[in-house]
Order: C-alpha cells, then sequence, then structure tokens
C-alpha cells in the first residue's frame, strides 16, 4: 500500500483566486464610483510618491465575481486567503463570513452557507489603518494595504479534515520521543 498520494487523488481542490478583482476607497460611496482593475496579490502602495515619506493607510473594498460551479454542488467550500495586510472583512452576497485580523498571517473561512451556484459577489474590506491591537505597531518598514499575497477557493468533500484552524491543513504531526534507533510520534488531526 502506497502512503503517497498523487495529486490527482487530493480530495481537495484550489482554484487560484487571482483574475477579475477590482478595488476602490470604501470612502467613495457615489453611485458612479468605479472600481479599478487589479490582479491579486495587490497592494494600493506600489507607487512610491517622491517627496514624501507617507503612504497611505485607509480602507479598501476589493471586489469580483465568485463562481459556483454544478460540480461543486454538495462540496464544503472556504476562501484562503495567504495574506491581507493588515485587517479583512469578507463578504459573500453581502453577508458578513467573518473578520482576520494580522497582514503576515494565512486565514481561511468557510463560505459554504453563504454562495449560491452561479455567480455569487465577493467582498473584501481591507484596512491597513494604525490599529494598535494588530502587529506590527511600527518597524522600518511600510504596512502595504491590500490582498498582498495570493487568495484561493478551497473546494472539499462534506467530509474533510478542516483548514479553519489558523489556515492549516489541519494534521499536526508531534515528535514524542526521538532517539537514534526509533522515533515515536502522534499525529493529530
Amino acid at each position: 500500500m502506497s502512503l503517497v498520494a498523487k495529486a490527482d487523488d487530493n480530495p481537495r481542490t484550489f482554484i487560484l483566486l487571482d483574475k477579475g478583482w477590482g478595488y476602490r476607497p470604501v470612502s467613495d460611496t457615489g453611485l458612479k464610483s468605479s472600481m479599478k482593475q487589479v490582479t491579486v496579490p495587490h497592494t494600493w502602495n506600489a507607487n512610491y510618491i517622491p517627496g514624501t515619506r507617507s503612504y497611505n493607510r485607509e480602507m479598501m473594498v476589493y471586489r469580483r465575481d465568485l463562481e459556483i460551479t454544478p460540480d461543486m454542488k454538495d462540496k464544503r467550500l472556504f476562501l484562503y486567503f495567504e495574506g491581507v495586510n493588515s485587517s479583512a472583512t469578507v463578504l459573500v452576497n453581502n453577508k458578513s463570513v467573518g473578520s482576520h485580523k494580522g497582514g503576515y498571517t494565512a486565514f481561511c473561512m468557510e463560505v459554504t452557507d453563504y454562495a449560491k451556484q452561479g455567480t455569487n459577489k465577493l467582498e473584501v474590506w481591507v484596512t491597513n489603518a494604525y490599529n494598535p491591537e494588530i502587529l506590527p505597531i511600527s518597524g522600518d518598514f511600510n504596512i502595504y494595504g491590500g490582498i498582498h499575497r495570493p487568495c484561493h477557493l478551497l473546494v472539499t468533500e462534506q467530509d474533510c479534515i478542516s483548514p479553519l484552524f489558523y489556515a492549516s491543513p489541519g494534521v499536526f504531526i508531534h515528535q514524542d520521543k526521538v532517539s537514534e534507533k526509533q522515533a515515536q510520534i502522534t499525529v493529530e488531526t
């Protein structure tokens, strides 16, 4: 029996959500306010402003369509973000799915009960505004705002190992006792 799973046997499907995003400042609420089209990863501070020492620390809204195909029926659906700086609130079809604080850590949210088959509206409200509850508070670097690392739709079977524990694969291997002759481990899911 082989303990190595081939990629084709993987019960999880990762769909990269890099294209089709638009963004705008949250304060731009006019009926004719348009979204600038971007590809994720993205930051709104990519272009340095000569002669200044500051950069934009504000809130932006990212938006894109999220297609749920017929083959995803009866599956579990998760949004997996590798990094959003520095705080994010995720909405699907105008309903809040959840929030995450921390710009340099991955997070995962289940959207099974929020998405329907067909086209769904995905919004991510992102802020890099100063917040003493979110590390790092200061340093010798900018805290760029945006969805600055890849984002994926993760599709699993109904019965699966949950990716919700700090966006981990959900399998943990602990070394209990290791010597030159043997090792004892504990596998936790």
